[in-house]
């Protein structure tokens, strides 16, 4: 029912906005409803949803376990009869390995066909269009052109392609030669199970209408070329005035590990920048960017974040050579206010002496220039103890 709905039936019993507008978020706080505010009018534009189970039996039809062995009787059925008496079986292949998600499919099939145990239509064609909207706004789902969506939670489980892994190493092959290098490092508590696939939805996609493109060309043209749970590619080219193009390339990895008895969560981010094609790179004359991929994605991660707790956010100082960090500045220490950036030594430390602009790209709203040749591995200094925290232990 629509909250605007119910406000004008409980005036009639001379009950206020106020009233109600409280009755029905203590019952959604108690779990009794699914109170639902939508849009830029808030509660006034909101829904309510009687049964909260029907939203969830809805979704459990389409994200969930790929292999049969792990489903219960009504989907193995389900995914059964699909393949065997339907034109669906591809497009449930594809829901299940690369959460692509056919509207067909999902209104004829999984929200369509009978429940094997009982016999009883799941789900009415009316309730079809406001469900979709529902998980929309959930960010459970997302329209990727006509009739298609990607449900972020069944994009497959994977690593990241040889040359672009920065788990291990902050060096990744496919970076050698490029013009400029950035790298942000965030810790925080255990993060939930979707986090990052929602990120990386947002920043594969966008909020851009796409009316009669495939998923592949609006995938392609909206950055990521390579995608699984818990690591992505993104691309986006760039060409500004005259001056030759160029394509910034940003890899972000997602991982968890344990300390004594609490569970963190790590992302790693790196950027790098080159010539867009071989005509830009003999053209001469130099070239710019306003790292803007990079600043969204790194935007993006820190504010999500703060919704799950405090962040730790870094820039990894890297030795080139062998892809370790030596030291790790956070992102608001005022060595990276100035032109240079210098950590004295502690004890085996040495200390390291860098330009800002070899660590962090520009204040927001301006480019920087790019040099032709890649930056040097960073300059070590002896020098006093320093109070810097991140630096490497042991």
């Amino acid at each position: 029912a629509q909250v605007q709905a119910l406000r004008s039936a409980a005036a009639k019993c001379e009950i206020g906005e106020r009233e109600l507008d409280a009755a029905l978020r203590f019952l959604h706080e108690a779990g009794a409803i699914l109170l639902h505010a939508g849009g830029d009018g808030g509660m006034a534009e909101g829904r309510v949803f009687m049964q909260p189970q029907w939203i969830v039996d809805a979704l459990s039809y389409v994200v969930r376990e790929a292999d049969a062995k792990n489903v219960n009787d009504d989907l193995r059925a389900m995914d059964v009869k699909i393949r065997e008496e339907t034109m669906y079986g591809g497009a449930l292949d594809n829901l299940l390995t690369k959460g692509v998600l056919s509207g067909s499919l999902l209104r004829e099939c999984l929200w369509g066909l009978p429940v094997f145990t009982s016999g009883e239509r799941k789900f009415e064609n009316n309730c079809h269009k406001e469900l979709i909207e529902l998980l929309e706004d959930f960010k459970l789902l997302r329209s990727v052109g006509k009739d298609r969506f990607l449900v972020p939670a069944m994009l497959p489980e994977g690593d990241l392609p040889p040359g672009y892994d920065i788990s291990q190493s902050w060096v990744p092959e496919a970076s050698n030669g490029a013009l400029q290098k950035y790298r942000r490092r965030f810790r925080m508590q255990a993060l939930p199970g979707a986090f990052f696939s929602q990120l990386l939805l947002s920043w594969s996609i966008g909020g851009v209408d796409v009316p009669g493109q495939t998923v592949q060309q609006f995938l392609k043209q909206h950055v990521a070329t390579f995608a699984c749970r818990t690591a992505t590619i993104l691309r986006r080219p760039e060409q500004h005035d005259d001056e030759p193009g160029v394509e910034e390339t940003v890899v972000v990895s997602c991982c968890s590990e344990r300390k004594a008895e609490h569970r963190l969560s790590e992302i790693r981010v790196m950027a790098w920048v080159d010539f867009g094609s071989d005509s830009d790179k003999c053209s001469g004359g130099e070239t710019s960017t306003s790292w803007g991929l990079f600043r969204e994605v790194c935007s993006t991660i820190e504010g999500s974040a703060l919704s799950c707790g405090p962040v730790d956010c870094r820039v990894p100082i890297v030795d080139e050579v062998s892809g370790e960090e030596i030291a790790g500045i956070d992102i608001y220490d005022q060595q990276l206010k100035g032109l240079r950036v210098r950590i004295d030594g502690s004890g085996s430390f040495p200390g390291i002496d860098r330009e800002r602009k070899d660590l962090m790209p520009p204040d927001e709203g301006k480019r920087a220039m790019l040099n032709r040749v890649a930056p040097v591995a960073p300059q070590l200094c002896v020098g006093s103890a320093g109070g810097l925290s991140g630096a490497r232990e042991g």
